[in-house]
């Protein structure tokens, strides 16, 4: 049986899901945004196809605030934006939050294997990554 008190837990269990799932993914794209320069990429327009989202990464990258990121999300008729960061805002919806998070991984791999030197420049935050685990 379902109270109200338990639906209310639910909804604050639920919240805070959501929130720590935006942050983490805001967290991994700005670390990314950050070591871009300095690649020796200077114009970069990427476009990474999963079976749930679609990632793009445009602009220059000879600054961090040069790129904007940005997830779609399939619908209809088309692609719908759902998460877009260009270092000086980052917006993504409680309902496309799970969808964006889930595939993160898919489009942080595929860019790795893209661009080797990023992930020369990645390699000390996953050289510890399991220490606190």
């Amino acid at each position: 049986m379902i109270t109200n008190e338990n639906t209310a837990m639910r909804l604050l269990r639920g919240s805070q899901a959501i929130d720590r799932m935006r942050s983490d993914v805001n967290k991994v794209i700005s670390m990314i945004r950050g070591l871009l320069p300095g690649m020796g990429v200077w114009k970069i327009d990427e476009r990474f196809v999963f079976e749930k989202t679609t990632w793009t990464i445009t602009g220059v990258t000879s600054y961090s605030e040069g790129n904007t990121f940005e997830c779609w999300i399939p619908v209809d008729k088309g692609l719908e934006g759902v998460y877009k960061n260009d270092g000086r805002s980052a917006h993504l919806c409680p309902k496309d939050v799970e969808t964006v998070y889930d595939d993160l991984p898919l489009f942080v791999d595929s860019l790795l294997k893209k661009y080797p030197v990023l992930k020369q420049r990645l390699q000390p935050f996953l050289d510890v990554a399991d220490k606190f685990e």
